[in-house]
């Protein structure tokens, strides 16, 4: 395995949800962190949302002295931060469910709002940076709109709302929790908007009445498509270590998965990312949704330092590699396209996001070669 992973942010990265899981080698957690911890690699886990796990690790393996100082303190705090981050997410859900499921509207948490009442341990180590709800179909549309008449607000009222998107505009709890409403849960170009082939519901200290989410395969076809289809994965160690742990809870009916990813014509995707969800031996993956041998062979494991460093166009062409069909894939890139602001403020924004990224790409530049901070 540790020949497909070329740099030390993702070995100390994976090396960690494996002893995590229970499923790493003697000693393999301690030698990744020994011969890679640097303060990139810190900050790399800390964006990645993988700093609570390696504090945890660290901590489980009495190894807290390597972190160097002051940045150990802001990554104890960055952690802290997500554990209260994380009541405060759970509250804003009840609050929604409590606002439109009284009203109605059928929703289900998915993504991390979701694994937060699956798997609560987990989720401890996995902060979420938003809530993910789903209110299939033309439903979500008006359910958005309840919340903003019961103290939500956009989070940006200039970007006008696409019927296209699987999500609708963004909203802002009282306690600025960021809440997007999903018409589908994918991001794929077929418009499925029926609700869940199943369903369960989860009790929750934090939720009256407990956290309605789709069942455990669905939650599993969920990650994988986002994963396939997102700028940073295959390969996104936070999404393939939620994968993992639900298959590792549950006992998955991988042939649920299987139809329910194909009907959205992103099979390829799916044996992706369970290839590498395999390849980690983080658990037990069927032949049925993995690539070909062949395939396996050539998968290597590399850290991206941030989506944005990927175009929106560059991520639109990346996909062809996650769908089924040239049909599939030209549907992916139309919903993909972002939405431009109103023509009247279109090109001067335009602009001035440009000359910001060229000032910041200059002064990174700059900096680089006078050895200053960047």
């Amino acid at each position: 395995m540790l020949e497909r992973i070329q740099q030390p942010q993702p070995q100390i990265a994976i090396a960690a949800v494996r002893d995590r899981m229970g499923v790493a080698e003697p000693g393999e957690f301690v030698a990744a962190v020994e011969g890679n911890l640097s303060l990139k690699a810190i900050f790399w886990m800390v964006e990645k949302r993988l700093g609570g796990l390696l504090l945890d690790r660290l901590a489980h393996h009495g190894l807290d002295d390597l972190l160097p100082e002051p940045e150990g303190t802001d990554v104890r705090r960055i952690a802290v931060g997500a554990v209260i981050g994380e009541t405060l997410r759970m509250r804003a859900l009840a609050r929604v469910l409590e606002v439109l499921e009284s009203a109605g509207f059928a929703v289900y948490a998915i993504k991390g709002a979701a694994l937060s009442a699956v798997l609560p341990e987990h989720s401890a180590l996995r902060p979420s940076c938003d809530l993910d709800l789903w209110v299939p179909g033309p439903a979500a549309g008006a359910a958005n709109e309840l919340l903003l008449q019961t103290g939500f607000v956009r989070r940006d009222a200039a970007t006008p709302e696409d019927p296209r998107k699987w999500h609708c505009q963004p909203v802002c709890s009282p306690e600025g929790v960021l809440v997007e409403l999903h018409r589908r849960p994918w991001i794929c170009p077929r418009n499925l908007t029926t609700g869940p082939v199943r369903s369960m519901r989860l009790g929750h200290p934090l939720v009256p009445g407990g956290v309605p989410t789709p069942g455990v395969e669905e939650q599993v076809a969920i990650q994988a498509v986002h994963a396939a289809l997102s700028r940073t994965t295959p390969g996104h160690v936070l999404t393939l270590w939620d994968i993992a742990a639900l298959a590792q809870a549950f006992e998955i009916d991988w042939s649920i998965v299987a139809n329910l990813v194909r009907s959205l014509g992103a099979m390829r995707g799916l044996r992706a990312v369970m290839s590498r969800v395999a390849l980690l031996g983080l658990t037990e993956v069927p032949p049925e949704v993995r690539m070909s041998p062949a395939e396996e062979g050539r998968v290597v494991f590399r850290a991206v330092d941030s989506e944005d460093s990927t175009s929106a166009l560059r991520a639109i062409w990346l996909r062809r590699r996650a769908v089924d069909s040239l049909s599939n894939w030209l549907g992916s890139a139309r919903v993909a396209l972002p939405t431009l602001p109103p023509p009247d403020r279109r090109f001067p924004g335009l602009v001035a996001r440009r000359l910001r990224r060229g000032m910041g790409e200059l002064l990174a530049a700059v900096r680089s070669m006078t050895g200053g901070p960047r």
